[in-house]
């Protein structure tokens, strides 16, 4: 099942969301940036020409794009849990 979610400038998610591992999502960050924080789980997350694993306690710098960002679990069976910030 695929989920896409669109932030838009002066958006702040602060909600945890999870993702299982058959689960994958996509986000558009349309303005400005957005930090990607993994509570739980390890993440693989794809944007521009970058696939980048980011572990528990991790935030990652995510830029505006015209590309979608796609997210999935790194790890078969492993729920990921993370924060739009």
């Amino acid at each position: 099942m695929e989920q896409q979610h669109t932030f838009r400038n002066q958006v702040n998610e602060q909600s945890v969301l999870c993702l299982s591992s058959e689960e994958i999502t996509s986000l558009r960050v349309k303005h400005n940036s957005i930090q990607f924080h993994v509570l739980e789980g390890r993440a693989w997350v794809t944007y521009e020409d970058n696939d980048v694993i980011v572990e528990s306690g991790e935030t990652i710098n995510i830029p505006s794009s015209k590309y979608q960002v796609i997210i999935s679990s790194a790890i078969k069976y492993k729920t990921i849990r993370y924060q739009i910030v």
